[in-house]
């Protein structure tokens, strides 16, 4: 596959207690995902669109007890089209809270209020397989266990670049006040000149894709009464479907866990040269892993604005003669609503020609002043299709820490991770050179003791993989509280890997020059 897929992460110290006297029921979110839109091939080459169903998406954490989901599906319009959710825990509402469409793509807004603890993964079934899906959704407490739906609204913009989806009027007080937008001109992500978003004034970003056009923000209400929702776009007045969210409080639900915790996932194709996309961000660690190596064709450099300090983990050649993952961090980061990354083509060409899709994380509470603990790679020749397999152990020098493990493929597509949670959106009639995430494989693990870890993972389809590579990183936590061990999306058994005669050496990895180019990871 020749395109880049990265995964940035997230940690940062506690978030201190509300001293509001109402702190014990303001709504408040726990985790949130934006994906990238199942779009057209990406190169200049001309792939073909690959349509899909169902869909599955998931958390990076299991959802608390009484807890509310939100999740909102940009997708071709149909007078006919119809959308199931399940997650094996709960019952979805059988139509949205909210729906609006242009005529060809519509936005629809379903609310899961007091779900069941553990609900994590979210399969999406429509009526026929579709391009252009896009998904986000997010964890919130404190909000009703019934009946909390208390006001709604949505439009169609068009030539203005105030996105608003018209006036709510609350009936009761301490209301969130969710807003959700999707990019009706841009449905294939190669249609727009955006260059930034501004939330409205008390309004607090939760993402702002100006890549893919879509975005999530909220407030609370602490006074009933009419609010009007609103979103600033530069650079282009292009016509969106909005909607807003008016969910009833109280006192219900179940906060988020202490330690180290991802709190945000993001992805985005970078198709536009000299525009940093925007990442708002509560966390203290950045993690950035792209599915290629620095010694493969798809090789990138990192900055962004804020004053960080990158460093790339270390790089060799595997014994498949391809790279591992590039993974970049920072560390000590002050969060920051509208932190800008700036990945840079460094080999390929510009991504206007050779688009590359990234995906981060957002995580809460690693360790200061020095988060990195362990990083290891591994890798592998072909792997027959569809089945499990191991690649990639590490073994942390700390307990109640956090371990990203990226895959790049060469061809194929991972669908799942084995013991760990996966982060990767993936759905049926994927293939290589996906524009949602490009088929590669992103997990994490929480890891509550130094045991070794065996990261094991799902190809599907047919064939077979000409070769893998895999990077793991860990990071420690800042408290001595785990995140509990994940509940697999796959109950196979991997492989068992082999422990090796000599341990890889895991020096804190430091900035390095991009190797020559030899290797091209592609069809």
């Amino acid at each position: 596959m020749n395109k880049m897929t990265f995964v940035l992460a997230v940690a940062a110290a506690s978030i201190p207690p509300l001293s509001s006297s109402l702190a014990t029921s303001i709504p408040t979110p726990i985790q949130h995902v934006s994906t990238g839109s199942n779009t057209v091939g990406q190169y200049s080459i001309g792939n073909p669109s690959y349509p899909g169903n169902p869909f599955n998406v998931q958390f990076p954490n299991p959802v608390g007890a009484g807890n509310c989901v939100i999740l909102c599906i940009a997708n071709p319009y149909s007078s006919r089209r119809t959308i199931t959710i399940t997650d094996g825990k709960n019952t979805w509402p059988a139509t949205p809270a909210k729906t609006i469409n242009n005529g060809t793509t519509m936005l629809s807004a379903y609310v899961l209020p007091n779900a069941a603890a553990g609900t994590q993964n979210f399969t999406i079934t429509f009526d026929a397989a579709l391009v252009a899906c896009h998904f986000g959704f997010a964890e919130y407490y404190n909000l009703a266990a019934s009946s909390v739906i208390d006001a709604t609204s949505a439009a169609v913009t068009s030539a203005t670049a105030s996105i608003a989806p018209g006036s709510l009027a609350t009936s009761t007080d301490g209301d969130l006040i969710f807003h959700y937008g999707y990019d009706a001109s841009n449905v294939l992500g190669n249609n727009t000149a955006m260059t930034n978003m501004a939330p409205a004034a008390g309004f607090t970003p939760l993402s702002l894709d100006i890549m893919l056009g879509t975005f999530a923000e909220y407030e609370v209400q602490s006074t009933h009464g009419t609010i009007n929702p609103a979103l600033t776009l530069s650079g282009a007045t292009d016509s969106f479907l909005n909607i807003s969210l008016a969910l009833k409080s109280a006192s219900y639900g179940t906060a988020p866990p202490g330690g180290i915790r991802i709190v945000g996932v993001y992805s985005w194709l970078q198709n536009r040269d000299g525009i940093a996309p925007i990442f708002p961000c509560v966390g203290n660690l950045l993690y950035v892993a792209s599915a290629f190596g620095s010694g493969d064709t798809e090789a990138v450099s990192l900055s962004s604005s804020g004053g960080l300090t990158w460093i790339e983990t270390p790089q060799a050649e595997g014994g498949n003669s391809h790279w591992p993952p590039q993974c970049f961090y920072a560390q000590n980061v002050t969060p920051s609503a509208s932190l800008r990354l700036s990945p840079v083509s460094t080999y390929n060409g510009p991504f206007a020609s050779h688009p590359q899709s990234f995906m981060v994380y957002d995580v809460v509470n690693a360790a200061t002043p020095v988060a990195f603990d362990k990083y290891s790679t591994a890798s592998t020749g072909t792997e027959t299709w569809p089945g499990s397999f191991a690649l990639g152990t590490i073994t942390p020098s700390t307990a109640n820490g956090l371990i990203f493990g990226t895959l790049g493929t060469l061809e194929g597509s991972i669908h799942g991770a084995v013991g760990q949670f996966f982060d990767a959106p993936y759905y049926g009639g994927e293939a290589d050179w996906d524009n949602m995430i490009n088929n590669d494989g992103y997990s994490h693990y929480y890891k509550s003791n130094t045991a070794t870890v065996n990261f094991g993972w799902t190809l599907q389809a047919s064939g077979g993989s000409p070769g893998m590579n895999v990077a793991l990183t860990a990071f420690k936590g800042a408290t001595p509280n785990a995140t509990p061990t994940p509940n697999p999306t796959s109950t196979a058994t991997p492989t068992p890997i082999a422990t090796p005669t000599r341990p890889t050496p895991t020096p804190t990895p430091i900035p390095i020059p991009t190797p020559p180019h030899h290797h091209h990871r592609g069809n």
